[in-house]
This record gives C-alpha cells, structure tokens and sequence, in this order.
C-alpha cells in the first residue's frame, strides 16, 4: 500500500488463469456495474493478448500501454532485449501473418449453431480434428456438418486454439464464465453483437476504388510454420489447403489498423478523391470517375 491507496497484482501465466481471475470477481460482485465490467475484462485480456503474442516486442506493448512511443529496434540492441526480440530473426521464421478474415466469418457464423461450446472444441471442429469424446457429441449434434469444418485442416492446435482467443481478445466473440460442478469454472463462447456484424457485412462496396471496404476491420494473426503440409516442401511457401487465409505482411496489418482507427482521416481523403476524379472524368468525357482513377495511379 502507497499514499492508502491499495495496489493489486494479478498474474495470468495461462488461459486457465484469466478464467479464475474473472470467476473470482465475478463471484464478489465487481463486475455488476456494466461499465467497470467492460473495462476490468478489457484489462484482462489485454494482459492476456500480451501473454498470446508471438512475434511484438514485448517492451512495444507495455510502454505503449501506457501511452508512449517505442520503437522496438531498441529492444533488439539492447544487452538485454526482451524474449521476443532477443528471438527475432527465428521467430520470423517461425511465423507468418495471414489474413484470415473469411475463416474468421465462417466460425462465428458457424458457432451460432452451437449450444455455449468450449473454445477447445470449437477448434477441434475447425481443425477437423476431435477427440473420441468430442467426435460423438458433434456426430449427435451433426456439427461435422458446419461451414467451417475442417476448414483449418492445416493448423495445429495451438494455432487453431490462438485464434479463437484472439476473436474473443478482439471482440467478436464473448466468453462467459460457467461454474462446473464440481467448483471449478470454465469460459463458453457465443458470438457477440460486433462479430454478428462483422460476419455478416457485406465488403464488396468500395472495393473498386480502395481493395476493401472501409467499414470492415480485417483479421489477422501470426501462423507456425513448423509441421504444415507445403507442395513446394518448404515451409516459407506454406499455404492451406483447405482455409481462405492469406499471407499478409506487417504493412498490410497496420495499414488496416490505422485505416479503421482513423476512418474519419481515411472518408474524407476518399471523398475529396471521389470529387476530384468525377471531376476529372467529366472533363475528359469519361463515362465513370474509376477510369480516371486507374489512370491516375498507373501514373
């Protein structure tokens, strides 16, 4: 205790560990009021999406917490960098980012159908991969039948594991605590209002004019590279064989995070664009501003 004010420490070393941290302020009743429970369980899986990260610089994430600028080469050079940085060229190695936006679509949709299912066995589904105990219930259930079955055939279960907790991180699935019978607690996922939304936005308009629609965030996460079935033998050119992920690179990524923080910067540039190439088309005859649009960038 400092100045009466008292200081409490939680430490998640595993997913398990937020899971009891929540049951237990849950059970005392701290997270009644709407709001402080919004932003204690943002607090949580903040801390957990750092405990998640496999290729950020983990000083990058603490310091920027907070409000503050790092650049993370300073990590990297530093006697004693942080566990990312201090493995930095063989976790790039490692790890490739992908766009999984469509398979993220598809599970949330398909979860929908699915009675408060265990985040494990949702990416056993996904993955095409289930326990004998799990196979029967999603025979009985005919789950097996669900879109996005074995759609991550090519993932291993941490990855597939990964990004079901980075959907529930990023919002687009809510877990809920649930006590189990014998007094321990489990998490159960439903999609939540933003990822039936988001699953269900239409992102064809604006497509001619930018690559992707502006009101749709995409989704992406770092994939292993290690144990994946790749044509070409090499797991640099690994691709899946089943799911619609695509390999994206940290540009892409931030140029999508900034895009959608910053939407009102990225409409208005769209707009005075839109103006200035109606009016451009309209002096050269043209019968659409996109003509002039394509003309503009090939310049």
């Amino acid at each position: 205790m400092e100045g009466n004010v008292s200081v409490i420490c939680a430490t998640i070393g595993t997913y398990q560990d937020h899971i009891r941290h929540r049951s237990l302020k849950e059970a005392k009743g701290k997270l009644c009021h709407a709001e402080l429970g919004k932003q204690h369980k943002k607090s949580i899986y903040e801390m957990v999406e750092y405990c998640e990260n496999v290729t950020k610089c983990r000083r990058k994430i603490l310091v920027e917490h907070f409000g503050e600028i790092y650049d993370a080469s300073a990590c990297q050079s530093s006697i004693t960098p942080c566990s990312i940085c201090e493995n930095i060229v063989e976790l790039k190695k490692k790890y490739q980012l992908y766009d999984i936006t469509a398979d993220a679509r598809i599970i949330i949709n398909g979860i929908r159908a699915i009675n408060n299912p265990l985040i494990s066995y949702v990416a056993e589904l996904y993955r095409g991969v289930l326990t004998k105990k799990n196979q029967e219930k999603a025979n009985k259930a005919n789950h097996i039948n669900l879109p996005f079955f074995g759609l991550g055939n090519s993932l291993n279960e941490a990855d597939a594991v990964r990004l079901l907790r980075k959907l529930v991180i990023d919002g687009y699935l809510d877990e809920s605590i649930v006590a189990g019978s014998h007094g321990n607690h489990y998490g159960v996922i439903s999609p939540s209002q933003k990822g039936i939304l988001f699953a269900n936005q239409d992102d064809t308009a604006g497509k001619a004019l930018f690559g992707s629609n502006l009101n749709v965030q995409k989704v992406y996460i770092h994939f292993s590279t290690d144990k994946r079935k790749s044509s070409a033998g090499s797991a640099s050119n690994v691709q899946f064989s089943m799911t619609s992920a695509t390999k994206a690179t940290e540009t892409d990524a931030l140029k999508d995070k900034y895009r959608f923080k910053h939407k009102d910067i990225f409409e208005r540039c769209k707009t005075k664009l839109v103006q200035f190439c109606t009016a451009q088309a309209r002096e050269e005859n043209f019968s659409n501003y996109t003509v002039c649009l394509f003309f503009q960038i090939q310049l």
